[in-house]
C-alpha cells in the first residue's frame, strides 16, 4: 500500500492523527489535488497525516477491478494502523469523502 505521511511540527504527544480516505472509484482521481492541499495544511496546523492510496488506486498495486468496499475497508484499517506507527500518534480521525 502506497502512503505519504505529512509530519506536524509542532504536534504535540497525545494528539490525534488525521488518515485521509480517498473516495471509491473515479472520483479519487479527480479529489487528489484537494486531499493532498487539505493534508499539508492540517499537518501545517498542528495535525500529522497519513495519505495513502488503496490497493489498485494510485500508487498502490492491484488492479481496480479487484477493489472492492471490503478491500477499502481493510486497507483504512491497515492505514490507521500505519499512521499510529509511523506518525507516532494514539488516536486517529478518519477524514474522507
Amino acid at each position: 500500500m502506497f502512503a505519504m505521511a505529512h509530519r506536524a511540527a509542532n504536534a504535540g504527544a497525545g494528539g490525534p492523527g488525521v488518515v485521509i480516505c480517498h473516495p471509491y472509484g473515479e472520483e479519487k482521481q479527480l479529489s487528489d489535488p484537494v486531499l493532498v492541499r487539505c493534508a499539508r495544511l492540517l499537518a501545517r496546523d498542528g495535525f500529522p497525516v497519513l495519505r495513502f492510496d488503496c490497493r489498485g488506486y494510485g500508487d498502490s498495486q492491484g488492479d481496480l477491478e479487484d477493489a472492492t468496499i471490503g478491500t477499502q475497508i481493510a486497507d483504512t484499517l491497515a492505514a490507521a494502523r500505519m499512521a499510529r506507527e509511523v506518525l507516532q500518534v494514539e488516536r486517529i480521525v478518519f477524514l474522507g469523502l
